[in-house]
């Protein structure tokens, strides 16, 4: 088992300037293993940075208050596989040294505090559960109802808009958009999509925001390509 691999593939230029000197860098990322979002084998983790937030929560009381957090164990995404901890890994340490490398970066802490409420908000969809109705449609339980408020004020959003989502899906015919409720194998697939487009575009976002902290004009530099995708090991 591998604890460091990035599980993303990625082509990575290193650039000098005429005098040889690195000057700077860019990342293009492709193949996000987003299936170990909603899965993970026995005794393998998910990302590192959900045990890390959640370790903090617990540790912290105001980040346990301001991400709306419970211990990892309570959560489905991060609980099926029974490995929580990793020998020599302080989780608590590490979610400080991954917000001082949001600083390195010049990531404003608002934007980590964002970054850290869309990873709460990952964890309480994988929560959602569903019941069936009449075969046709679902509707939220009350354990539903309140992780559904709770990800409505970490994204931004209403608690009817939240529930909204996770239960129905719209079709547009000749411009008219109609509401059509999730069946329950539905809505339970449609919360696994829903998790795992919040965590890609998330990781999307942060690549870029790391390529215009170490960026050079390409186009006139010399660089070393390195491409790493999984499975070249």
């Amino acid at each position: 088992r591998n604890d460091n691999s990035s599980r993303f593939g990625k082509f990575i230029q290193v650039c000098f300037d005429k005098g040889n000197q690195i000057n700077g860098c860019m990342i293009q990322d492709y193949l996000l293993e987003q299936s170990r979002i909603t899965f993970q084998a026995k005794d393998e983790r998910n990302y590192h940075i959900f045990y890390r937030l959640t370790a903090a929560g617990e540790a912290i009381p105001d980040v346990k208050r301001q991400f709306l957090l419970e211990p990892a164990s309570h959560y489905t995404y991060i609980n099926q596989s029974g490995c929580y901890k990793l020998d020599d890994v302080d989780d608590v340490k590490m979610f400080e040294m991954t917000k001082l490398a949001f600083n390195v970066l010049n990531i404003s802490m608002e934007m980590s505090d964002g970054i850290f409420s869309v990873l709460s908000s990952i964890l309480l969809v994988g929560n959602l559960e569903f019941k069936d109705v009449d075969g046709e449609s679902c509707e939220l339980t009350k354990k539903d109802r309140d992780n559904c408020a709770k990800i409505g004020t970490l994204l931004g959003l209403s608690k009817d808009d939240v529930a909204k989502v996770v239960t129905t899906r719209q079709l547009t015919v000749r411009g008219q958009v109609t509401d059509i409720p999730h069946k329950l194998h539905e809505a339970r697939d449609n919360r696994h999509a829903m998790a795992k487009a919040l965590y890609s575009r998330m990781f999307a976002w942060l690549v870029h925001q790391i390529n215009l902290s170490t960026k050079t004009d390409i186009s006139k530099a010399r660089f070393i390509g390195v491409l790493d995708i999984f499975g070249f090991e």
